[in-house]
């Protein structure tokens, strides 16, 4: 993903819809999949409506330290916080299902990195978390995920 060009986030500080549409639609589908991993289908449409309004609500506190990308991620995190996992189908293993079999923080440090392509240093500063520790988290939602699939394509 792109970093986005710190003129939108002004304008959204401005309260201009038509950056916010801008913003929405650079973050939608890896936000979107990424609330839906974390809490799950049934959450995510409102966890995502919840997420944009915070985002909206917070736009002129944004004070530019943070990347565009980790600032609304963290945002979704904490409107995320609390809301219960379902437990995931056993049979017919697909990845979505190998995901979501995973330990929470791991979890959590997995779909950071990869829907929210966020680099390792920033998760570690949106999870208020060393950088050893996410790097650890990684390396261990890895290490769970590869031999889960391996059974399911084996």
């Amino acid at each position: 993903m792109t970093e986005l060009d710190p003129d939108v986030l002004i304008a959204v500080c401005r309260r201009r819809p038509q950056a916010l549409a801008e913003l929405v639609a650079r973050f939608q589908a890896p936000l979107y999949a990424f609330l839906s991993f974390l809490c799950g289908p049934e959450a995510a449409p409102g966890l995502f409506v919840e997420t944009w309004r915070a985002v909206f609500r917070r736009a002129g506190n944004y004070a530019g330290r943070a990347q565009a990308a980790r600032w609304i991620f963290s945002i979704a995190r904490e409107r995320a916080a609390g809301k219960a996992r379902p437990a995931a189908p056993a049979a017919g293993e697909t990845l979505g299902d190998a995901i979501e079999a995973l330990a929470p923080d791991c979890r959590e440090i997995y779909l950071l990195r990869e829907c929210g392509q966020l680099q390792y240093a920033e998760i570690a500063e949106t999870l208020r978390i060393p950088l050893e520790s996410a790097l650890e988290r990684m390396g261990a939602a890895l290490d769970a995920l590869r031999p889960r699939l391996e059974d399911s394509v084996g």
